[in-house]
């Protein structure tokens, strides 16, 4: 990966533990990482903002807590919000669209 990717493969021990926990936990590696980064532009698509942007905190995998089906890679803030309004997402426009498109599959 390069330096402009959210995620760098730079082989310290944090990111080798990193890597072990995204494959173990989700099933998740460097290139489902870059494939999902890629289909959502390089956006959270909870805040629209760029992954890049670290005001919200570090990046997360988000996933189902029913089924553990990763739906994207958000801020850890926005991971918050869907984690606290995902049993009443209804109020939340930009959420319940990101959350809804989970559900249709």
């Amino acid at each position: 990966m390069q330096d402009d990717k959210v995620l760098t493969a730079d082989n310290s021990d944090k990111t080798k533990w990193r890597w072990a926990c995204m494959r173990s936990k989700y099933g998740v590696d460097e290139k489902i990482y870059t494939a999902i980064v890629a289909k959502q532009k390089g956006k959270c698509p909870v805040c629209d903002l760029p992954l890049t942007d670290k005001s919200r905190g570090p990046l997360v995998i988000d996933h189902s807590h029913s089924n553990y089906r990763v739906r994207g890679i958000v801020h850890n803030q926005c991971n918050h919000l869907l984690g606290l309004m995902e049993r009443d997402w209804k109020h939340l426009g930009r959420a319940r669209r990101y959350l809804g498109k989970s559900h249709e599959k």
